[in-house]
């Protein structure tokens, strides 16, 4: 058999793809799975695990992907699909041939055009988006989602889906944990993560500067966009710009007092299960949330590894909270155990690929 694996992100770009896909395709291969990824890329690479495809716009990616899925679709028993785009070909071919296709959306692609050029500008990418999501769902054997509110979200928006084709994997973590020595003394906090709106930067900011007025505290920003943090905090003494390659991040992180992620409250952060969770865990940083990341919201509050942040807050109370925080290592190792392992996310995969095989076996 062969396993591929689809996506027309960017391998030389995304981090994701180093971070999540290729330990879990390297984990899969230890299990006797024959992978092949292939990716956009910024340049034509091929060799005989991997294939990535120059990208100059969506229309020549998509043309690539069709003819190379094509030439080896006689082969192939499973194509494992992580974005939208790359179930166009994978569908249209689905139609003559007899391989099972596993979809692996990761969020809402139709929502996050609304959320980032508006209905205006965003809404005819909405409706064609949204029309493929409805072909996947139908014609697609297995769907994993990164959420229980992601299935809850599917089974109740698609009265005809079929509930067995839904499978809950979480967003794991490849990176090794750091061990706690010591913890940082004081307050300082880490944000880690793009300058965007999406991502609440303003909140934020607000948050910083709330906490400011009652404390001495230090914020770091960990970022690929260092000219526009740096702009953005202009005139900040307690604010640090960094850019990181990602496997410093785990080290840097674990100097931090409390690491921060804040969202919107919408369906595309309701069913997210935002990888930045597991960077911080690993780190054994506690997080301070807004309460809109998903599964996580509840999550990480109940193992006591995270604080939920508001406008309304009483903010006496809660920076008192911060500085009495007593470190609990358990807390996050088990927060890990049921969230963020790597070893269940690869069983969980391998699992669901042999389902697909006739036979149930490789």
């Amino acid at each position: 058999m062969k396993y591929i694996y689809i996506t027309t992100e960017n391998i030389d770009r995304q981090p994701i793809l180093t971070s999540q896909v290729i330990p879990l395709l390297k984990g899969l291969e230890r299990k006797g799975v024959p992978t092949f990824l292939v990716t956009s890329g910024d340049s034509n690479y091929s060799d005989t695990r991997r294939k990535s495809f120059i990208k100059s716009n969506n229309f020549q990616l998509l043309k690539a992907f069709f003819f190379f899925l094509k030439n080896n679709s006689d082969s192939t028993s499973v194509i494992h699909v992580r974005s939208y785009w790359a179930m166009i070909p994978v569908l249209f071919l689905k139609l003559f041939k007899r391989f099972k296709v596993i979809w692996d959306p990761r969020g809402l692609l139709p929502q996050e055009y609304i959320m980032r050029f508006g209905k205006l500008k965003g809404g005819g990418a909405f409706i064609v988006f949204s029309i493929l999501e409805f072909f996947a769902v139908v014609f697609t054997d297995l769907i994993i989602l990164v959420s229980d509110n992601f299935k809850t979200y599917f089974i109740s928006k698609y009265s005809i889906l079929n509930e067995d084709k839904l499978h809950v994997i979480r967003t794991f973590s490849a990176a090794s944990s750091r061990v706690s020595i010591g913890r940082p003394v004081g307050l300082s906090f880490v944000y880690s993560g793009s300058i965007e709106a999406w991502q609440c930067i303003d909140q934020l900011k607000v948050f910083f500067d709330n906490i400011q007025r009652l404390e001495s505290c230090t914020l770091t920003i960990l970022t690929k966009d260092v000219e526009k943090a740096l702009n953005f905090f202009t005139g900040y003494s307690t604010v640090t710009v960094k850019s990181l390659h990602p496997d410093e991040l785990t080290e840097e992180i674990s100097k931090y007092s409390f690491a921060i992620i804040f969202r919107e409250y919408d369906v595309i952060n309701h069913v997210a299960a935002p990888v930045k969770v597991a960077d911080y865990i690993k780190a054994r940083t506690p997080i301070i949330t807004n309460g809109n990341v998903g599964d996580y919201s509840d999550a990480l509050l109940g193992f006591g590894v995270g604080f939920s942040w508001s406008d309304n807050i009483d903010l006496p109370e809660f920076v008192n909270k911060l500085n009495d925080y007593k470190f609990n290592d358990i807390a996050f190792v088990k927060f890990e155990e049921e969230y963020l392992s790597f070893d269940r996310a690869v069983n969980s995969y391998y699992n669901l690929i042999l389902g697909c095989l006739p036979e149930g076996k490789l």
